[in-house]
């Protein structure tokens, strides 16, 4: 778990410009209607060092200043239908 100091309470997706995965999880967020800000990593490296980003796309969901980080599209698809349910 990574403490916030730096994002407000959200979804954030880590994309890189170039990267199909990230496609397909933006388009998973928007599907199941989501709100996210992307981040694109390549342009934002001390932000994505400080949650320890090294794949995109990597999706982090802060609550309560507490981070949580979804690694992939089968991890972000997860965190979705948890998502989902609530």
């Amino acid at each position: 778990e990574v403490k916030s100091a730096v994002l407000a309470d959200g979804v954030y997706l880590f994309a890189s410009a170039t990267c199909p995965n990230c496609k397909i999880a933006k388009a998973l967020l928007e599907k199941a209607g989501i709100a996210y800000t992307t981040i694109l990593a390549e342009e934002n490296v001390a932000l994505a060092d400080s949650f320890k980003i090294r794949q995109a796309p990597t999706l982090v969901s802060i609550a309560g200043g507490e981070a949580e980080k979804f690694v992939s599209v089968p991890n972000i698809k997860k965190f979705i239908a948890e998502t989902a349910k609530v």
